[in-house]
């Protein structure tokens, strides 16, 4: 996977190696694909979404392509090669995060 680019992103741990290198990937004009939830939902529920990309798109100024996926709850196991599940992949237009100007310590940051 690493040659194609792909790294993991481990949950719950604050990697600056990992961001530093996100925000290379964006300064160098690669295109970074983040799942923010972290997980597949097992449910089809939407599951709430971390910070890390929103963390990455303010920091670079990158823009947002929201891409929902539905039907990837039915991939159980190796049988569903053999019955393929209808799997949606929609798009939305592409957005951007505020710029937002350095806080103090301890202090939340303000929109520019």
């Amino acid at each position: 996977m690493r040659a194609l680019g792909c790294f993991p992103v481990y949950q719950g741990v604050a990697d600056r190696k990992t961001i530093r290198l996100m925000e290379q990937y964006v300064k160098d004009g690669f295109a970074l694909v983040i799942f923010p939830e972290g997980t597949r939902s097992q449910n089809a529920e939407l599951i709430p979404a971390l910070n890390g990309s929103a963390l990455i798109a303010q920091r670079t100024g990158a823009f947002i392509l929201p891409v929902g996926i539905s039907g990837t709850e039915a991939l159980h196991g190796l049988f569903w090669f053999f019955k393929r599940p209808q799997i949606t992949v929609n798009s939305a237009n592409p957005f951007s995060c505020p710029q937002m100007k350095k806080s103090s310590a301890g202090k939340m940051p303000q929109p520019l």
